[in-house]
């Protein structure tokens, strides 16, 4: 029985990627790091802490950590600006879901100046009872974020549907017993093998002949 739907943000909701990408090689470059998009597309999904720590190659100092990750959503929400563009095929999964009585929330990595900025641009909070930030907390592949927020809809994790792009996504929901979704936004298909299901995009299906498939 699937009564939860447990969006991810960047990257499945929101089209962010090229403006994380900038954001993160403008601080990489900033320690005379060149980091390459397939690289950074390996950590897409990760807090700032996870991913500085992977830049770095060795754990970030707490309060710098802090420092540099601020810089970064700064610079990230400067280049995202009259750029935010739902991806195809959200508002009509957004809308059936609700149509049908099912909770949905955004389980998302990022902070909530980020939450908030992109949801003020693109209209869509009022799809959701629950939004839960692991950006001060254990970020994916721990599954904490999902948990929590099916905690907050009262749904039980294993009547939970996951809507991820990322590899550690993917991975927090399977650690988190739930079933998964992943799109095709971020990484192709042959590397989202973890996930449940795949689709190139949301909008490849419609959202009640998936769910259809979903139940056999």
């Amino acid at each position: 029985m699937l009564r939860g739907i447990l969006w991810d943000m960047d990257g499945v909701l929101i089209d962010t990627t090229d403006a994380h990408f900038e954001a993160w090689r403008s601080i990489a470059a900033g320690r005379a790091i060149q980091l390459e998009r397939q690289e950074f597309l390996g950590v897409m999904g990760r807090n700032n802490i996870d991913t500085l720590e992977y830049l770095f190659h060795h754990p970030a100092d707490p309060l710098e950590a802090l420092e540099i990750g601020k810089k970064k959503e700064i610079l990230f929400r400067s280049l995202l600006r009259g750029r935010v563009h739902l991806l195809p095929g959200v508002v009509d999964w957004l809308t059936y879901f609700r149509s049908k009585g099912y909770a949905q929330a955004i389980a998302t990595s990022a902070p909530w100046e980020n939450i908030d900025a992109l949801l003020a641009e693109t209209n869509i909070r009022l799809f959701f009872q629950a939004i839960v930030s692991a950006y001060d907390l254990p970020g994916k592949p721990n599954p904490f974020v999902f948990q929590e927020a099916a905690r907050q809809l009262g749904v039980p994790p294993a009547e939970c549907l996951v809507i991820e792009d990322s590899l550690v996504g993917i991975e927090a929901a399977r650690r988190g017993g739930m079933r998964c979704l992943a799109v095709e936004t971020t990484h192709p298909a042959e590397k989202l093998n973890q996930a449940d299901w795949v689709l190139p995009r949301l909008s490849s299906q419609n959202p009640g002949e998936f769910l259809r498939n979903l139940e056999k």
